[in-house]
């Protein structure tokens, strides 16, 4: 692919620049070119920092970039002057085709190397650097997500245990209790962690509330029962001629204002008066639903002005209310999140501990607030001149805070004249889907503009230049695209800045397809009404089913016609077909059985929970009956599992056959026919409290042939969640007592998520989120999820965040304020305008065909009409109806191959997973090889003293240096209760001759050595390995008691077989091979024929 006039300009190292790149324009390859650039013009590789969003993009851009050089020391000097003209846009020199020629080893050699890495590690090497002026933990490391939920629970049970001996804790914990639902305190607590670093800045533990209740006009001492007492001073006059009309006029429904007025007014309910008159929302009732009929209105003079003047008088009062109630319980909030985050910080700083969110707090504070700050930037300043930043508009307002510290030296004093620094950014607003992570689109703008003025005024170039030629997808999607997001009602959501959104096409001629399918209903009836015996089948198929169905039948038609993909004259396979969801759910679960279901490869969900897979818990209820025996229920999930392939009905005729009172394990030792079972089963019992739960599993799954059953069962895919849960048990017991029962409750009581690295995945169809798919791309692409509401108006943050940065903590909905609901409409809002970004996302993933579809529910009588009006299928369907044709009750929108295929199109999967070869399920067969296989070693059952003397030996002898000046008599007698073997050693130490083996600046001691001889394999370990400048001694030690009188046979052949290889490694030296007899002592020459 040529660079495009842009990318040249982007990629110039001389220019600062905002690069603001469409989807699929080739942006990693532009970040990639711009070092190769700042490389060739003369940067130490050292100098250049590049961060990006994930650990992912910075290994495949430093691929890329060690890749490329590799070419260039091979490549023939024609090819290399075309490849540099290509990049630099003009003839290279030949000073600078050396300097390419010579940048792999630079970049190998370089200290440090090119800093290519993601913001957290980035700050994780400054605080590992500064950790003193920074005041975080010397050595620190980092948490993991396991290890971070763990200190999590911990702190909420510490939090908790304090209670009972702090009075002002305990009143703040019952004060939220009492006034909020059952799960809000650890719905609270969630929230607090996943803002800590903004809550942080509000600095709790010196807060002065009293502020913010004068910034909301309430008086720090107001009582909520003054309030609602107040609402209750009406004007009694009107209230009478109100209650008269309604009483003399009023039909059914002024009758029920009536009586529900009485009771107000006789038990004093201010509260229940005012929201007589307005709705949860804050919203007023209207004047008809307030008189019930038209004939009280009519009836009552001054109905209208009674009413305007009750809604001001309470609506003030009533928000005066709910922001009493707000602020209280928000105050009661700070206290119990400056509580919790300083046992959860108190937790990670013993244990030498930081967080993520962490590494970006410190690495700001220690920039921005520290005494030492200047003598970091300096230190840091002297080292980074180049600075470029990927995926800006995922960058948290934080993580722009640091970079925009480390750029201010770049545009500002002596620096910015002597020194062309230059830092980079790139970025799409339009692609920002990860606000719940922090990110902030709008910093993209706001902080670049900052950038550009600065450079401005230190008369440095700075560029805005827009990567708009997609070489990712076909005309038709990129169209639709356009289509959609140049319509003004949504353009708004993904530009801030109002421009045109424009795709130029790079892929011109090329066949594509974009189809929009008509909604799926649910087929059948699903409710059956109460008390109904359902005495006839009633056949229900959801309408998830009936998608995942639909979409499953396409693509094995497609696999079995052999349809082919036009753009690459190829056929289509599982790998070329991507499924994007917006959410997890079971429209997923859905996909994967139907694909299944027609032996299509497909790689799964991206996510799972490990306690969800089958085969875990398959696992979990054979460790629970090993744990009580008597526990039937477990066993027989464990029976019934592919572990042992007990059929239903079997298992019912053992749990039948049992009788009362007996357990199913002492049924099957008493039946014949279940020998061979209960033996598998006792063998378990019986090891099952000498084992770690790691050693436990490996067991199953290993020797007991338990992971070639569940794979022969649930297939390949089953190894990854086999493989979490050994690695999660190995990490339990790195950091807990190895106890079984320990390890399941923490196990099923903690969220073991998986996430699964779908790019790498095989020739499979892949299922996965659209926050997933991010920088990913498939020829095939299917959107099913496309009619679900915008923003889920039931699940508002618990934390409302105000543009100060304060936070507000509602009890309930009901209890918003005006102010309140202000902050909602604005949280919903920038939801909305994520929803329509995440679908700009899903796509471009599209590369040659994009497919539509949704689902609606059978109850919704006008169907299409029930849905939201902006919901991306009825979004989609308008530009579709303009762009598109009817095929039936398919809109099409397509364009036809005018150009020759690229078949050497470079398809975005892998090569399909290996099989699992049939000889790793197999006994290993008995090997040839008599010495090489079998090396002599000195044990022997018959003299278990012998073992225990040459294990004691070898072991002094192995850490022994002759180097260091001790007394070694008393070294050998101290280290030996033996006292005749610590004479022999002391004899062997003494000896003049022996001294340069044991100087570990000349030898290596107990070298790991493998390898192939004649044919044979050879696994062994050199005692001690002498390299000198021209000879290599490999010394064995022997000892045994008596040396014996001629060199055994087996001895020659244990040295053939090391020489022979060291040989290989040290091709220049002379190699011997010497035996040192400890018993004599006497170091002997193997006369190898």
């Amino acid at each position: 692919m040529s660079i495009t006039t842009a990318q040249k300009l982007a990629s110039e190292p001389a220019i600062s620049a905002r690069v603001s790149a469409n989807a699929g324009t080739g942006k990693t390859s532009v970040l990639t070119n711009r070092v190769l650039r700042l490389l060739l013009d003369g940067v130490a590789p050292g100098k250049v920092l590049c961060l990006t969003y994930t650990k992912a993009a910075a290994a495949e851009m430093s691929a890329r970039i060690t890749q490329r050089l590799k070419i260039w020391v091979k490549a023939g000097d024609a090819e290399l002057v075309a490849d540099l003209q290509d990049l630099i846009g003009k003839l290279p020199d030949a000073a600078l085709l050396k300097r390419a020629r010579s940048l792999f080893v630079a970049k190998l050699n370089s200290m440090p190397p090119p800093r290519i890495q993601t913001i957290h590690s980035f700050c994780q090497e400054v605080l590992q650097r500064f950790s003193i002026e920074a005041n975080v933990p010397t050595n620190f490391k980092v948490l993991d997500d396991i290890s971070s939920k763990e200190l999590l629970k911990e702190a909420r049970q510490r939090l908790l245990s304090k209670k009972q001996d702090d009075k002002k804790l305990a009143e703040v914990i019952d004060y939220i209790a009492e006034n909020s639902s059952e799960t809000k305190f650890y719905d609270v607590l969630n929230e607090v962690i996943s803002k800590r670093n903004k809550i942080r800045k509000l600095g709790l533990a010196d807060f002065n509330f009293e502020n913010l209740y004068i910034k909301h006009n309430v008086a720090p001492n107001t009582l909520p029962k003054d309030l609602i007492a107040e609402m209750l001073n009406f004007d009694k006059s009107a209230m009478n001629k109100y209650t008269e009309a309604l009483e003399k006029y009023g039909k059914k429904i002024a009758q029920k204002h009536l009586v529900k007025l009485e009771q107000i007014i006789l038990q004093r309910d201010g509260l229940a008066y005012a929201n007589f008159y307005f709705k949860d929302d804050n919203s007023e009732y209207t004047l008809k639903h307030l008189a019930g009929n038209k004939e009280v209105s009519e009836n009552f003079a001054g109905f209208e002005e009674f009413m305007a003047t009750e809604f001001e008088r309470l609506g003030g009062l009533l928000d005066k209310y709910r922001s009493l109630k707000l602020l209280k319980f928000t105050e009661c909030v700070y206290a119990l999140a400056a509580q919790f985050l300083q046992i959860y910080d108190d937790l990670k700083f013993r244990q030498g501990r930081l967080d993520y969110e962490d590494l970006i707090y410190f690495t700001k504070e220690l920039l921005n607030k520290s005494n030492a700050a200047q003598w970091v930037l300096y230190k840091l300043d002297g080292g980074i001149e180049h600075i470029l930043i990927d995926e800006a508009q995922d960058t948290s307002p934080d993580q722009w805070a640091i970079a925009e510290i480390l750029t201010d030296e770049f545009f500002s004093g002596e620096n910015a004249h002597n020194n062309n620094r230059t830092i980079f950014i790139v970025g799409d607003e339009k692609q920002s889907i990860y606000r719940f992570q922090g990110a902030d689109p709008k910093s993209f703008g706001r902080v670049s503009t900052k950038l550009a003025q600065k450079a401005t005024i230190a008369e440095k170039e700075w560029h805005e230049i827009p990567l708009d030629i997609s070489f990712r997808s076909v005309d038709v999607v990129l169209q639709l695209t356009d289509k959609i997001f140049n319509d003004e009602n949504y353009r708004k959501y993904v530009s801030f800045s109002g421009k045109e959104i424009l795709h130029n096409i790079s892929r011109q001629g090329q066949a594509g397809r974009v189809e929009l399918w008509p909604l799926i209903t649910e087929s059948g009836s699903k409710a059956i009404p109460n008390w109904e015996i359902p005495l006839t089948h009633s056949k229900y198929t959801s309408a998830e089913a009936e998608i995942a169905e639909k979409i499953a039948s396409q693509i094995k038609g497609w696999l079995d016609n052999g349809r082919k993909l036009a753009s690459q004259d190829r056929k289509i396979e599982p790998g070329d077909i991507m499924i994007l969801l917006r959410k997890r759910s079971s429209l997923a679960d859905s996909l994967i059985r139907k694909l299944k279901a027609k032996n299509i490869p497909v790689s799964g969900a991206d996510r799972m929970v490990l306690t969800e897979h089958i085969a875990v818990q398959d696992l979990l209820a054979l460790c629970k009956f090993l744990l009580l025996p008597q526990d039937d229920y477990s066993l027989a999930c464990a029976l019934k599992s592919p572990l042992f392939g007990i059929s239903e009905d079997e298992l019912f005729g053992i749990c039948r056959g049992r009788g009362k009172g007996f357990s199913i394990i002492s049924y099957l030792e008493k039946e014949s026919k279940y020998n061979e079972l209960y033996k598998e089963l006792n063998a378990l019992l019986q090891i099952v409290d000498f084992l770690p739960p790691s050693e436990l599993f490996i067991h199953m799954l290993d020797i007991m042939g338990g992971r070639k059953k569940l794979i022969s069962r649930l297939g390949d895919e089953v190894n990854d969640p086999l493989d979490e849960l050994l690695a999660h048990a190995e990490y339990f017991e790195s950091n807990h007592t190895s106890s079984l029962q320990e390890f399941i409750y923490w196990l099923e009581n903690g969220v073991s998520e998986i996430k699964r690295d779908m790019e790498q995945q095989g020739n499979e169809v892949r299922i996965m989120t659209i926050h997933g798919a991010k920088g990913l791309q498939a020829p095939i692409v299917f959107l099913p999820d496309t009619t679900s509401n915008p923003v889920d108006k039931s699940k508002n943050p618990n934390l409302l965040e105000d543009d100060e940065g304060y936070f507000y903590a509602p009890p309930n909905s009901k209890l918003y304020n005006k102010f309140a609901m202000q902050l909602v409409d604005e949280y919903q809002e920038n939801a909305l305008e994520e929803y329509f970004r995440l679908l700009y996302v899903a796509i471009t993933r599209a590369e040659d065909e994009l497919y539509i579809c949704g689902k609606i529910s059978k109850k919704d009588e006008e169907n299409e009409g029930k849905l939201k009006e902006n919901c991306w299928y009825n979004v989609i369907k308008t530009k579709m109806e303009e762009l598109g044709e009817s095929d039936g009750d398919v809109l099409v929108f397509k364009s036809e191959q005018n150009v020759t295929p690229n078949k050497s199109m470079k398809k975005q999967m892998v090569k399909a997973r290996a099989q699992i070869p049939q000889y790793l399920y197999e006994e290993a067969a008995q090997e040839q090889g008599g010495a090489f296989t079998e090396m002599p070693t000195e044990k022997n059952p018959q003299n278990l003293d012998a073992i225990a003397r040459g294990v004691k030996i070898h072991k002094f002898l192995e850490f022994y240096n002759s180097n260091i000046e001790v007394d070694k008599g008393e070294l050998a007698n101290k280290f030996f209760e033996d006292k005749q073997i610590a004479e022999e050693i002391l004899q062997v130490l003494e000896r003049e001759e022996f001294q340069e083996i044991f100087d570990k600046e000349k030898s290596f001691a107990e070298v790991g050595i493998a390898g192939i001889v004649e044919g044979k394999q050879v696994n062994g370990q050199i005692d001690r390995l002498l390299v000198t400048d021209n000879e290599v001694v490999i010394i064995d030690f022997k000892t045994s008691a008596e040396k014996p009188q001629a060199m055994p046979k087996k001895y020659i052949e244990q040295m053939r077989g090391y020489k022979s290889l060291i040989s290989d490694i040290y091709p220049n030296h002379v190699v011997t091979a010497k035996i040192l007899w400890t018993s004599v002592p006497m170091l002997e020459s193997v006369d190898i024929a």
